[in-house]
């Protein structure tokens, strides 16, 4: 990602030509440490950013309470844009059909600034999730393949092998709330997750 004159944005340390089921071992690991130590850095950014808009009443105060002011606060800052032919068409290569009519129907994407902010969102979750919760952790999986997530960083220590992909879940939320606004849908997936933490 490029930078954002008002919102600086991550950039990777792998070239961004390289897609995560191309990592290798090495590469996962740099990348996972990097992104990991990022947390801090972002969740700061994140708090002087929504003050700086004018809501210094949302405090990230690390508490499983502040997602409803905070969750209601990105839902009125969550855009969209419409996808360039180009896109449409990177989108339709190899695909069958009836997915190429699919992907037609759905002419837009989040900006880069609303997936920003959703990924910034998603370190908070994870450190509120991890401070409450003893166990649980950052790591990565390496395989199978085909497992969703895989090579990205997630939260670990669930019960069953369970493991948790912040970003995956802000992202959901953000569509879920383009369709329809819910304060405490940050919230409400804190809790169901609260359920695949293994009890002493």
């Amino acid at each position: 990602m490029n930078v954002n004159d008002n919102y600086p944005l991550m950039i990777s340390p792998i070239p961004k030509t390289k897609g995560f089921d191309e990592f290798n071992k090495e590469e996962v690991k740099q990348y996972f440490d990097w992104y990991v130590s990022q947390s801090d850095i972002r969740i700061n950014q994140l708090q002087h950013y929504i003050a700086d808009s004018g809501s210094p009443e949302v405090k990230l105060d690390g508490t499983p309470e502040s997602f409803i002011p905070l969750w209601r606060w990105f839902e009125n800052n969550i855009q969209t844009e419409k996808k360039t032919e180009e896109e449409m068409e990177a989108e339709m290569v190899g695909r069958p059909e009836w997915m190429r009519k699919e992907i037609r129907k759905v002419d837009w994407k989040f900006t880069v600034m609303t997936y920003a902010l959703a990924v910034d969102i998603a370190f908070y979750f994870a450190k509120v999730f991890i401070h409450y919760h003893n166990g649980i952790s950052w790591g990565y999986y390496t395989k199978p393949k085909n497992l969703i997530s895989v090579k990205k960083p997630v939260l670990v220590g669930f019960r069953n092998g369970v493991f948790m992909d912040p970003r995956l879940i802000a992202m959901n939320c953000c569509s879920k709330s383009l369709r329809e606004r819910k304060k405490t849908r940050l919230l409400d997936i804190y809790n169901s997750w609260i359920e695949e933490v293994p009890r002493n």
